[in-house]
């Protein structure tokens, strides 16, 4: 599965790519929204895991120009504010595409199993 993680703490976008590519799938990591943007014109990804706020162009603004380009794909949204990102992100403009909230304040393990779980319906299409 081809992934984009788009995420600015290094450290977390580090250990994602390490525990996703270990699972074998092929991994895309920027902190930079606008060269991930640049990538999804030239790829066509899978999965997209993307951080809610982000430097230049916030996780939910980068998913509402994906929507409008019609490149959205099956999206998690990492964030340490979840309350937040239910009140940013138009969940009806966006039902199209399946999209979970993960709070950044669970344990690394249960975010990776969490994205696990996720995967499994994309897995069987």
């Amino acid at each position: 599965m081809k992934i984009l993680i788009l995420e600015d703490e290094k450290t977390i976008r580090n250990a994602l790519r390490f525990a996703l590519k270990k699972a074998g799938h092929d991994v895309q990591e920027y902190e930079n929204p606008l060269k991930a943007a640049e990538m999804f014109d030239k790829t066509r990804f899978d999965l997209l895991i993307v951080d809610l706020m982000l430097p230049h162009l916030p996780g939910y603004e980068f998913i509402s120009m994906l929507q409008s380009r019609r490149q959205l794909v099956p999206t998690i949204v990492l964030t340490s504010h979840p309350e937040t990102a239910r009140e940013l992100i138009d969940f009806e403009a966006l039902n199209d595409i399946r999209l979970e909230i993960i709070s950044k304040d669970l344990p690394f393990r249960t975010i990776i199993e969490r994205i696990q779980h996720f995967l499994m319906p994309i897995y069987t299409k």
